[in-house]
Order: structure tokens, then C-alpha cells, then sequence
């Protein structure tokens, strides 16, 4: 035992009823999870307030400090990792978290104390490794565990797999920190830099497994077409949130069919099914969910309709359908059979709740409608788009949407914007 102990004194055995005893003990005295926070953590949101208290030389500091810091911390576990595997016990384990974790303990530990401690942390692997490395250990043992307990404070241990190759990736992963990259990108952006801006946000994305959440990541993906919308390069501005709606389902070859049939409903205007009831059909027969990719559809959607194009109709589509599709579903649970019967009666029940208001003017719908309403008249459904620009004009508690619907009903156009109102939300 001695020589698998690194040359340290085997710790003494103990008997089962030291083992019950210890059950008893972890459970109840042990704090489930660290009480220190993640010293990274903790630099990277001091970098946020600097950030926000206009301190922008100091912000940039910090997060260039709290980057540097995570590499440091995940290239020493990279360097523990490895020495961890080089222990002969790792080939048995065949690539398996628990199954090494059981290896060691069985080798550090008599049976029941290994068992007593498994009781103790329950289902949590974080739990277990911290009330491991509680104990007298072997190294390459202590330096496993130090290693995934590391991990675990940024993944799930569903993410992980049970894989050890999946944790020696996530190691490498780790060192890079995309949300500190990003944040230096505001404070560039923030002082006028707009290519150093850009330059950061590709590098936050060009690290897209590091990120701790798909929301800071398309943060990111966000910042960059923001950049390229205020350089002029719409061009630009247009290819970055196209590359955002490409990772969207609703974009997956097997939608196509999907996406034309809302088209068709949408602008179809010598159809038997031409008229103005084209939105309220588009409503009942079609329900689309976006989450993170809202914003570009709406984007897009205001893009195009600045130029009179085309394209504008299904961006536009879908920027509608998939908030009030969002609402539909709410007043469906607080009014059991509820049921979409038409946009004047939804819009009404949305501006008369205080919630429902606020989301729909957050998600644009508005704006989105009218987006719509214009390009449903450019692809030749007059009497849709009137249906549709009538509704925002019996309310002009909906603003500039209601004032711009009344103004297309007096003399409809869709002459090309002079300029794309209400892009960016920064």
C-alpha cells in the first residue's frame, strides 16, 4: 500500500461501525458546495460593475486579468490531469469518471469507508469529490478529483458524460474564457473602437465550446452584426445574422416545406384563399418558437423591408408568429380552450394586461406587423395588408406602429426606408 500511497502512511483501517458512523457525520456536518466563489468569477464581475460605472480603462484591465487567470488555472489542470492518468489504474477505468473514482477509492480506502462516503454525497459527483479530497488521499487520486471538482463549477455532470476524454476537453475548453473576451468588446465598443470591438467578438465566438451559456454566446453573435450595422457594412450586418438563423431549426432543410407554406398563406393573393382574413389563417394554421434567434428574425425582417425586398415577408412572419404564438400559449393556461380568433381581438387582450403588453414590446411585434403588413402588399395581398395595418391603427396607444399603419392606409407604399428604424438593441 505504501508504494501506491506516493511513500505516505497508509491511513488506518477502520471497522463498519466507524463507517455508519461516518455516514451520519458527512451528511449532516458537511456543507454541500464550496463557500469560496470562483476567484475568476469574482474578478470578471468586478469588470462588469467597473463596466457599468463608466470606468472603462479599469473594466479592461480586470477582464484581461480574468482571462489570463482562467488559462492559468485550466492549463495547472491540464498539467494534474495528466499527471492523474499516468497512473496505471487510469487504463482500467476504459475512459469511465466513476469507474477511476471507484478505483482509486478502492485502493486508498477499505470498502465501507469508500461506501460510507459514497452515501454521504448522494448523486452529486461534485459532493463526492469534495468529501474525497476531505481525506488523506493518493496523489494522482487527489489530483483527479482536484481536477473534476474544478470542472464541475462550470459543467453539469450530465455534460460530462461519465467520460474522462470528455473532461480532459473540457479542460482545454475552460482555459479560454469567451465571456471575458466579449466584455472587453463593450468596452471597445463603448469608446468608439469598433474594429477592436469586432475583433474581439470573432474571438470570443471563434471559442464557442468555452462558452458557459448558449445566450452569452449569441451575446456575442449579437455584438458582431452590431458592429458591422454601425460601420455602414450591411452586407456584413446582413451575412452575421444570417449566420445566427442558420443554427435555428426552423432553418433545417426539413422546414423548407414550412416556410414556403407561410409564404404562400402570407401572399397569395389570386388563390381561392386570397382576402383579408390572410394574417388570421397564417395565425391559426402556423406556430413557430424561437428563443435566442428572435431578434435576428426581426432584424432581418426590418433589413429587408428597408430595401423592399422580398425576403421581408417570412423574417417577418416568423418575428410575428413566434412571440404571440409565445402569449397565445399563456392566456391558453390561465384560460383553459382558449383559442386564436383574430389579430384585433388578440391585440386588444394583449394591450389590456401589463405583461403581456411589455413582452410584445420587447419581442417588437409591433414593429414586426407592420414589417409584415408592407411586404404582404408588396407581394400583392392588398387586402391582407389593409386587414393588418387597420388593426395597428385602432390603437395608437401602439405609437410610431399605429401612426405608420394609418399613414399606409391613407396612401400605401413600399418605397424603401431611408434607414432601418430600431435595430439595435444595445
Amino acid at each position: 500500500m505504501s508504494t501506491r500511497m506516493n511513500n505516505r502512511a497508509s491511513p488506518p483501517k477502520r471497522g463498519p461501525a466507524f463507517a455508519a458512523a461516518l455516514v451520519l457525520a458527512l451528511a449532516v456536518s458537511v456543507p454541500a458546495l464550496h463557500a469560496e466563489a470562483d476567484p475568476v468569477w469574482v474578478r470578471f464581475e468586478e469588470g462588469r460593475k467597473l463596466y457599468e460605472a463608466g470606468r472603462f480603462g479599469e473594466a479592461l484591465t480586470t477582464f484581461r486579468n480574468a482571462a489570463d487567470e482562467r488559462r492559468r488555472t485550466f492549463e495547472a489542470a491540464q498539467a494534474s490531469l495528466a499527471y492523474s492518468l499516468k497512473d496505471p489504474l487510469s487504463v482500467r477505468a476504459v475512459g469511465s469518471i466513476d469507474a477511476l473514482i471507484r478505483l482509486y477509492a478502492d485502493r486508498d480506502f477499505i470498502v465501507s469507508e469508500r461506501m460510507a462516503i459514497e452515501a454521504a454525497a448522494g448523486s452529486s459527483r461534485r459532493r463526492l469529490a469534495e468529501l474525497f479530497l476531505e481525506r488523506r488521499l493518493s496523489d494522482s487520486f487527489r489530483a483527479f478529483l482536484g481536477v473534476l471538482d474544478l470542472v464541475l463549477t462550470h459543467r453539469s455532470w450530465e455534460e460530462l458524460r461519465d467520460s474522462i476524454p470528455r473532461l480532459e476537453a473540457e479542460t482545454r475548453w475552460l482555459a479560454r474564457y469567451p465571456e471575458a473576451e466579449y466584455w472587453i468588446g463593450r468596452v471597445y465598443q463603448r469608446e468608439g473602437e469598433l474594429a477592436l470591438a469586432r475583433a474581439q467578438y470573432e474571438r470570443a465566438l471563434s471559442m464557442r465550446e468555452s462558452f458557459e451559456t448558449p445566450e452569452d454566446r449569441y451575446a456575442a453573435a449579437y455584438a458582431l452584426s452590431e458592429t458591422w450595422q454601425l460601420s455602414g457594412e450591411m452586407a456584413s450586418y446582413e451575412t452575421s445574422l444570417k449566420a445566427i438563423l442558420r443554427e435555428d431549426p426552423l432553418m433545417a432543410a426539413e422546414e423548407e416545406f414550412l416556410i414556403a407554406a407561410m409564404e404562400r398563406t402570407l401572399s397569395d393573393a389570386s388563390g381561392p384563399k386570397a382576402g383579408s382574413d390572410a394574417f388570421d389563417r397564417f395565425m391559426t394554421l402556423y406556430r413557430t418558437k424561437t428563443a435566442w434567434s428572435q431578434r435576428a428574425w426581426r432584424e432581418l425582417a426590418a433589413f429587408y423591408r428597408s430595401g423592399a425586398r422580398e425576403q421581408a415577408l417570412v423574417h417577418a412572419a416568423v418575428a410575428v408568429n413566434a412571440p404571440l404564438t409565445r402569449i397565445i400559449e399563456r392566456i391558453a393556461i390561465r384560460e383553459p380552450g382558449y383559442v386564436y380568433s383574430g389579430l384585433e381581438e388578440l391585440t386588444a387582450r394583449i394591450l389590456a394586461d401589463r405583461d403581456f403588453a411589455s413582452y410584445a414590446e420587447a419581442s417588437g411585434v409591433w414593429q414586426s406587423l407592420l414589417y409584415l403588413a408592407d411586404s404582404m402588399w408588396l407581394r400583392n395581398n392588398r387586402r391582407g395588408a389593409q386587414a393588418v395595418w387597420t388593426v395597428l391603427a385602432d390603437h395608437p396607444e401602439l405609437g410610431e406602429s399605429s401612426r405608420s399603419a394609418r399613414s399606409q392606409l391613407a396612401s400605401p407604399s413600399v418605397k424603401p426606408f431611408p434607414a432601418i428604424p430600431g435595430t439595435a438593441e444595445r
